[in-house]
């Protein structure tokens, strides 16, 4: 019981509120992130929570529910975090922290460091042609796929 809205002895009307009640395995998380940075938010999605009354304390959870209607003001999208488990004693409006784990990229083109910065101090953009497995530097021909790595099997892993 979360509140008695009502004493002893009072005068209440049909539907009215007499007492609060919550059930302590359906306590949820509101979780407000930055449309920008939303992309991969799914319901199911793994997530690591904080309560501020436990700072050492990591906790397990997931996404249980994706609010359909974000906040325009703010600019932001509002989804449900569920305890894996609930613990024990957990205070209603507990600030929390929360960190979601969206799951990797299966395949992807990671360009060394060394070959993104732009020549004489002019922009560059590259282009990854996937016919002739090779990296272009814009308006020239095609760069050798290990231009301006060290020759290791991480950077050449990394080029293809």
């Amino acid at each position: 019981m979360t509140a008695r809205d009502a004493e002893p002895g009072s005068t209440v009307v049909a539907g009215q509120a007499v007492v609060r009640l919550v059930a302590a395995d359906s306590l949820w998380l509101k979780l407000r992130l930055d449309q920008h940075r939303s992309t991969g938010l799914q319901v199911g999605l793994p997530a690591e929570i904080v309560l501020r009354s436990r700072p050492g304390q990591v906790l397990p959870g997931k996404v249980a529910r994706i609010e359909m209607l974000g906040d325009s003001v703010t600019e932001e999208r509002i989804a449900q975090v569920a305890f894996a488990t609930p613990p024990q004693d957990v205070s209603i409006g507990e600030m929390s922290e929360i960190t979601l784990r969206p799951p990797g990229v299966k395949q992807a083109l990671a360009v060394p460091g060394g070959i993104a910065p732009a020549r004489r101090q002019r922009p560059a953009a590259w282009r990854w042609l996937p016919a002739s497995r090779v990296l272009s530097r814009s308006g020239r021909a095609p760069a050798a796929p290990t231009a301006g790595c060290r020759s290791s099997t991480a950077s050449r892993r990394a080029m293809w």
